[in-house]
């Protein structure tokens, strides 16, 4: 624990990386977020679940820690392994569809890394993911598409709207707040730019934020990468019932809700 403290000292955003179904991941990962929690960093966790053939027993020990790690991390997202299986061909081996899931993980890792390098066009804080991932608990959806030739930018929009990532089961499908990184080639233009970044709010929401990261990579030559990371504040908890003698509300009272830019 004294390690990890040391290694979390400063830190203004924690991505960790586990595997769970296995023990020591399910284990481990929520005891690791809650230190980089407590030394005051945003932790976005991404855990793998296993796939279905499997078996029941690595199932079970995958959810009870994707409960715990939940409880401590203030975003997770969750990798199918079955669904990244679907990317891959029916006929293809076992450590094909492994690779499948690392590679998808890893993209969606190198473009959320990519968007804090120094350069950026529109640059973005890691600290500013803090009024994205609130607090520990948030419903949180990730997303990663890549677009090449004519329209990469919106190309590129539409393949993260269509993610596997971004359509598990149970996962979010509209969210409050929006964090959009859009990197291409030097011919990408800020129009690009804004359009990939319409056609992901349409897609997954972001009205009560949305902060954009845009960055221009000479390498990409006419290929457009876009990561999304979108989260809404967790469930309230139900109000407590009234004591007895306490005065009723009028249910024909109207409430008034507040958002911040």
């Amino acid at each position: 624990e004294a390690a990890l403290r040391r290694a979390f000292t400063g830190a203004a955003l924690v991505v960790l990386v586990t595997g769970l179904g296995g023990g020591t991941g399910s284990g481990a990962a929520p005891v690791v977020a809650r230190l980089a929690a407590e030394a005051g960093a945003t932790v976005l966790a991404f855990a793998t679940m296993p796939f279905s053939h499997e078996g029941e027993r690595r199932m079970r020990q995958a959810n009870e820690g994707a409960v715990a790690l939940g409880q401590k991390a203030h975003g997770l997202v969750f990798v199918h392994n079955d669904l990244l299986l679907q990317q891959v061909s029916t006929e293809a081996p076992l450590s094909e569809s492994f690779a499948a899931a690392d590679a998808w993980v890893g993209g969606a890792l190198r473009a959320l890394a990519a968007a804090f390098e120094p350069g950026a066009l529109v640059p973005v804080e890691p600290a500013a993911l803090r009024g994205i991932l609130a607090s520990p608990g948030s419903p949180t959806l990730f997303a990663y598409g890549v677009g090449t030739g004519p329209g990469a930018a919106l190309q590129a929009a539409r393949a993260a709207g269509s993610c596997p990532l971004a359509h598990a089961p149970g996962a979010v499908t509209k969210v409050a707040a929006l964090f959009v990184s859009v990197a291409g080639g030097p011919t990408m233009t800020s129009a690009d730019a804004f359009e990939a970044v319409g056609a992901v709010r349409l897609r997954f929401g972001g009205e009560t934020t949305t902060l954009l990261c845009a960055r221009i990579d000479p390498s990409f030559g006419d290929r457009v990468e876009v990561s999304v990371l979108g989260a809404s504040l967790p469930a309230p908890k139900p109000a407590p019932k009234p004591k007895k003698g306490a005065k009723a509300v009028d249910a024909g009272q109207p409430l008034f809700g507040f958002a911040t830019e």
